[in-house]
């Protein structure tokens, strides 16, 4: 597994997110086959991305029933990669059960820093069992006040998360964003966070909020209509990437039309 691109100049990383898989592959979610919409964003990834892509990140609810068939089918997509792919979890996701399935494997890791040439990631866990609302504990909000210490040189922090800090104007989806925003907000006040990267909002969104970037990845299995007070679907697929140029970054959006 390669990881020299710690210390590029240059860095992409393919942000996939929402898989919400099943152990059987005749499960529907919301009459949606999600197994197959994911395995043809891998295929997509493996013929358009792969040959410049230094990591991708996995941004919660990866499995849909918690099972661990499901994580599974996570392993077995990845064995062949040869970047390494970096996982957090969903408020649908099995914490253990996760680190348990995914342990045999050197490309899956659960990270909770990375600290590349000019940026420093950090990997929060927002999920809360049983709930669909995200809740930084004292611990999370630990490891970003720590992390922000113990840098020696001014670096660009980006965090890494399942739920939204900050409200998308999507009702359905905003009631069950980031519980104690507040509280989260507080810690990055004058902090060298320049970027925040979510999943869970299941469509694409990009904006400020207090003078940071908040970017939010299109989900694998279908996309909620912006603005949706109840569940309205659109039937597209897709990731999103990023690149860091020195000390700057663009993300896009990568989104098709379903088979």
């Amino acid at each position: 597994m390669n990881n020299r691109f710690l210390t590029k100049t240059n860095l992409k990383l393919l942000q996939i997110t929402d898989l919400h898989l099943f152990a059987s592959n005749d499960k529907r979610i919301f009459g949606i086959d999600s197994n197959n919409r994911f395995k043809q964003v891998i295929t997509h990834i493996k013929q358009h991305e792969l040959h410049d892509t230094d990591a991708i990140i996995l941004t919660g609810d990866l499995s849909q029933d918690e099972t661990r068939e499901s994580y599974q089918h996570i392993l077995m997509a990845f064995k062949e990669f040869k970047i390494p792919v970096y996982w957090i979890p969903g408020n649908h996701d099995n914490l253990l059960l996760m680190q348990s399935v995914f342990a045999s494997s050197s490309i899956l890791q659960y990270k909770r820093v990375l600290n590349c040439k000019y940026w420093h990631f950090i990997f929060l866990n927002t999920a809360i069992p049983s709930q669909g609302v995200g809740y930084l504990n004292e611990e999370e909000l630990f490891i970003i006040t720590e992390e922000i210490k113990k840098l020696e040189e001014p670096k660009k922090i980006a965090l890494i998360m399942h739920h939204h800090p900050a409200y998308i104007n999507t009702p359905l989806m905003d009631q069950y964003g980031l519980k104690n925003q507040s509280q989260f907000w507080q810690k990055l006040i004058n902090s060298p966070v320049q970027l925040i990267i979510c999943g869970h909002v299941h469509g694409h969104y990009s904006f400020e909020y207090q003078n940071i970037t908040i970017e939010c990845a299109p989900a694998t299995c279908f996309q909620i209509k912006k603005g949706a007070i109840d569940l309205k679907i659109e039937n597209l697929i897709g990731y999103k990437c990023h690149i860091f140029k020195d000390k700057t970054y663009q993300s896009v959006p990568v989104l098709w039309a379903a088979n």
